[in-house]
Formats: structure tokens, sequence, C-alpha cells
């Protein structure tokens, strides 16, 4: 375990902002998803890939909560 030290306060980042359809449906109906530095940059969307999630404990509960919920 380290000492107590001081840590960097917040900061600003910047808001939400309009995009396009064409972006939504890219980030969103295709299943990407971003990575968010420490720093607080956004990384280039990835393809989310389900068949590997699907092996994760928690999404496979999640995704079985939504189908008794029908979602």
């Amino acid at each position: 375990m380290t000492k107590p030290h001081r840590v960097q306060g917040p900061s600003r980042v910047a808001g939400p902002r309009r995009v396009s359809l064409r972006e939504w449906m890219v980030v969103v109906a295709k299943g990407y998803r971003f990575a968010i530095s420490a720093t607080g940059a956004l990384g280039d969307p990835e393809p989310f890939a389900m068949d590997m999630e699907r092996r994760n404990p928690w999404v496979a509960r999640s995704l079985e909560r939504d189908k008794r919920l029908s979602f």
C-alpha cells in the first residue's frame, strides 16, 4: 500500500455534442464501443465482440435478465 499523496483535482471535459444520424448508426446500431483514457481522451470506435462478451458471467446474467424482462 502506498502512503497518502496529493492527486490532481477534477478537470473540465467537453460536454455533449450533436452527432449526425450516420455517426449514430455507426456507433450504436453496429455495436461499437469506445475506450476512454484516464486523461479523458476518447479512443477510436472498436467493434463490440458480443460472442466474446457472452463468456463473461456478468454479461451472461444481464442478457438472461433482459430476456426475462422482454428487452
